[in-house]
């Protein structure tokens, strides 16, 4: 006798897998304008390795694509109930992943739907960790989203180029304004770091550490 729970799930397991092939993004070595690709002298290894490589980046894309739309629907479904406070990030943890890794996948797939061509949709879903969250937190974002759409010629590169541009007018914008500072600066500046964990406190030290060494360095420049 068919057991009915086991019988929905074989289902669900093979729409699921039917659905990420339909949404499968195909990644060449080409899409990848921020490597390098002159990994050794030898033209048949560095032909191989560039296929693998365009390989690990399409199965990369296409996970945190569907990691991200699973993250978006646990949201969607636990928000605004507060029977279930903290319950999504308990889930995270006991499923074991990072609530910023959640989050970065969850930025990703937001993107990607929120785009409309092929072509902007594949440059999302291949963007570097950085490059992503640059473009996430920009305020420039919707112009730089449409100037991506607008451009079938746009790679990795010419959007982290853009980015900066975007980012070195809005300040030098804001030069000129009483609102001038560092983002994020005041949200630090109302954390008490004695009650972060030693790793939590390490890593915001070592984060402005970073930030310190570029302010040098800018102010060197003045």
């Amino acid at each position: 006798m068919s057991n009915p729970f086991f019988n929905n799930l074989s289902a669900n397991l093979n729409n699921l897998e039917s659905h990420q092939k339909n949404r499968m993004v195909k990644i060449e070595f080409q899409n990848l304008d921020y490597l390098d690709g002159n990994f050794c002298d030898n033209e048949e290894v560095n032909y191989f390795l560039k296929e693998k490589t365009a390989q690990i980046c399409q199965l990369q894309a296409n996970s945190s694509l569907e990691l991200g739309k699973i993250f978006c629907e646990a949201v969607d479904r636990l928000a605004g109930d507060n029977h279930y406070n903290g319950l999504y990030e308990k889930w995270l943890l006991q499923i074991g992943f990072n609530k910023m890794t959640a989050l970065r996948h969850r930025k990703r797939y937001e993107l990607y739907t929120q785009v409309k061509n092929e072509h902007s949709k594949k440059l999302v879903s291949i963007l570097p960790v950085r490059i992503l969250s640059d473009l996430v937190s920009s305020n420039e974002k919707e112009e730089i989203l449409a100037q991506i759409e607008e451009n079938p010629e746009f790679k990795v590169n010419d959007l982290k180029k853009l980015i900066a541009t975007k980012d070195i007018v809005t300040v030098i914008d804001e030069l000129d304004d009483d609102k001038f500072y560092f983002r994020g600066i005041e949200s630090l500046k109302k954390l008490d770091v004695k009650k972060l964990d030693f790793s939590k406190a390490k890593q915001l030290k070592d984060e402005l550490e970073k930030i310190l060494d570029d302010v040098k360095k800018i102010l060197g420049d003045i």
